[in-house]
């Protein structure tokens, strides 16, 4: 599928944190690649497991590809907090936690989430389903008649 996002719309959101230096930062579109793997995902695990609610807009569709672009240029290229030299000790900064809420860019498309609830477990591993793999209703035999 075609991207959502633009580079230009990445590096708007990572402006405000100064987390792009367009002369030496690598090129954004690896991550802006991944990010639109990981929307599709979501869009389809919205219609899977929350079906009542309405499929998200071309506009939210760009909002999630694109905090997600920065999100994932943000694990490859984090800052430092603190830096030793000595026995070689380094602390990064950013929002502390796990999975999405290792970077604010995470936690942004969490927020856009908030209405579906299906981003943080995708990303996780955490969704899972169930399937019937027993006998269709007409084929069962009730449990009185069996042997």
């Amino acid at each position: 599928m075609a991207l959502r996002t633009t580079p230009t719309l990445v590096i708007e959101v990572m402006k405000p944190g100064q987390d792009y230096d367009e002369e030496d930062s690598p090129p954004l579109t690896i991550f802006m690649l991944s990010a639109n793997k990981l929307t599709d995902a979501w869009i389809t695990a919205i219609a899977r497991y929350r079906p009542e609610l309405s499929s998200p807009d071309t506009e939210t569709r760009q909002l999630m590809e694109t905090w997600l672009s920065a999100f994932f240029f943000k694990l490859s290229d984090q800052q430092y907090k603190t830096k030793n030299s000595g026995k070689a000790s380094a602390s990064f900064r950013g929002v502390e936690g796990r999975g999405l809420e290792l970077n604010m860019y995470g936690v942004g498309a969490l927020g856009i989430d908030a209405p579906y609830l299906v981003l943080k477990p995708l990303y996780e591993g955490r969704i899972a389903s169930t399937q019937w793999l027993g006998k269709v209703p007409s084929e069962q035999i009730p449990y009185d008649e069996r042997n």
